[in-house]
């Protein structure tokens, strides 16, 4: 078999690339000053002298705009520049991006013809892995650790909807979700398997509180059920339950989610995964923000052990796809334990890069 593998270097070039192209686009600031100019110089030219020459009519402008006030010369406020759905100019301006998401999400829970993301959604071309684990598959496929591919596509389809809005608890929504995170080895002579599939099926109460905390507003919390499994059978099931809180803080441009779970007890025969809250711990923390149209966001997982500590971290990174509105240049690291149900127990390192359909907002 030819094996498709490539090193960190050369996948560095590839992931470059995007970067080189969105570092050449011209920058919004200057075209909005430059819009902002034609402007006044069209308007100051209506009621210009016949002796008024266009240098003149320019300086007076860079004037006027110099010495106009900060609220009326500021760019759009980032809460408004990236508008996932319009906004009627009537409706106020969101307080911070999750409120803006939120406002978003609101459109299209009422529509039945659409589904509202829940996660991000993305699909990475090319994601290198360090060291793929082939050890859960050598009982079955002897020449596994040749045949795996360092090199695969991973993607994630996240989507959620509101089951029922205004419980019989007061100030409280009922929620179901499906997440879908595939790993494909695509580039893979043999017949391009897909290496694992997890699948998350979840539903959750969720509350809309009006506390603060550190300057943060706390406006959403919530209280469900989770189930994760790979859909396989024998040695290669994985899976678990749990039931888990979601603590929502957002401040403008920022938001830090902490999420602590309790794993349902399994009956020890069919337990697949005894220990795998050894190695993902007891909750996680995600959180990020958005600058210049940039999103960075991280993950961060550990099972708060003393000895045998392990854990994980995954950082994200989008930027605009060129013009496009839809999608974003997406670049992913990961580092640790679980990023794949079937390597919970195994450590990895990939660094991948693709597309973006959605990002937390």
């Amino acid at each position: 078999m030819i094996s498709h593998r490539y090193n960190l270097s050369r996948l560095g070039l590839i992931l470059a690339m995007p970067l080189l192209a969105a570092l050449a686009a011209p920058s919004a600031s200057m075209a909005d000053q430059s819009d902002a100019l034609k402007q006044c110089l069209a308007e100051e030219m209506l009621r210009a002298r016949d002796d008024q020459t266009v240098g003149e009519l320019k300086n007076i402008c860079r004037a006027k705009l110099a010495a106009a006030p900060v609220d009326e010369k500021k760019e759009t406020p980032d809460t408004e520049k990236w508008l996932s759905c319009p906004r009627d100019p009537a409706e106020p301006a969101a307080p911070s991006l999750m409120a803006e998401r939120r406002r978003c999400e609101a459109k299209t829970e009422e529509n039945a013809f659409a589904i509202t993301p829940h996660r991000p959604n993305y699909i990475l071309l090319a994601s290198y892995n360090t060291t793929p684990n082939a050890e859960p598959f050598i009982a079955e496929f002897p020449n596994a650790e040749e045949d795996l591919d360092h090199t695969e596509i991973k993607f994630q389809i996240s989507l959620k909807f509101p089951i029922y809005k205004d419980t019989f608890i007061k100030g409280s929504d009922f929620y179901a979700a499906y997440t879908n995170r595939s790993f494909w080895q695509a580039y893979n002579d043999l017949s391009a398997p897909f290496r694992d599939i997890n699948h998350e099926p979840e539903i959750w109460l969720a509350f809309h509180p009006e506390g603060e905390f550190l300057g943060f507003a706390n406006r959403r919390n919530d209280v469900g059920f989770n189930h994760q499994s790979n859909g396989r059978g024998g040695a290669l099931s994985r899976s678990w339950n749990r039931i888990y809180a979601n603590f929502l803080f957002e401040k403008e441009n920022l938001f830090l989610n902490l999420k602590p779970w309790w794993r349902i007890p399994e009956d020890e025969k069919s337990d697949d995964n005894p220990d795998i809250h050894n190695y993902l711990g007891y909750g996680e923390l995600t959180g990020g923000g958005q600058w210049n149209k940039n999103t960075v966001s991280f993950l961060l997982r550990n099972n708060l052990r003393f000895t045998d500590n392990r854990g994980a971290f995954q950082i994200d990174w989008s930027f605009p796809f060129f013009t496009s509105r839809f999608l974003r240049w997406y670049f992913q690291y990961f580092t640790g334990y679980g990023e794949s149900l079937i390597d919970y127990n195994a450590s990895s390192d990939s660094l991948g890069f693709g597309v973006q359909l959605s990002d937390w907002f």
